[in-house]
């Protein structure tokens, strides 16, 4: 009996053992789109939050190092805007999904202010830069 019991416990955890690796590449895949779903959520925030009628309507919100490889080093809101639940989104996006590939290193720069320009917020450039410089830059799709 205690043979019996043992080999069926056995077979037991050999079976679910395989039956839960078979789900491994399906967990990923859900996992996957939950992370995609996340990040598309902060970005479209941040695009909702970015809206002005004047230059003082804006701030520059410091995007915290540990979250800029995915959501790059500044955003610019509305003043009525409170960053704090897109940046705790930034935090659990990093914690359940990692690092993020979107961002170039090196790109931060320090602009001379904010502005308000076609109802956005956006960085005051140098006067001194090259025109295409001062172009905006795509967004990637």
């Amino acid at each position: 009996m205690r043979v019996l019991t043992f080999a069926l416990f056995f077979l037991f955890v050999v079976f679910g053992f395989a039956a839960a690796q078979k789900d491994v590449p399906r967990l990923e895949k859900e996992k996957a789109r939950e992370c995609q779903k996340l990040f598309q959520e902060i970005k479209y925030e941040l695009k909702q939050g970015n809206f002005c009628e004047k230059d003082a309507d804006c701030r520059a919100v410091a995007i915290p190092e540990a979250h800029q490889e995915s959501f790059g080093c500044k955003e610019y809101l509305n003043q009525k805007v409170d960053p704090q639940p897109i940046l705790n989104k930034m935090e659990r996006y990093k914690k359940e999904c990692g690092k993020g590939v979107l961002w170039m290193e090196g790109a931060c720069f320090a602009p001379e202010g904010v502005v308000c320009n076609n109802k956005k917020c956006m960085p005051k450039m140098p006067e001194n830069l090259p025109a295409e410089a001062k172009e905006p830059v795509k967004e990637a799709r």
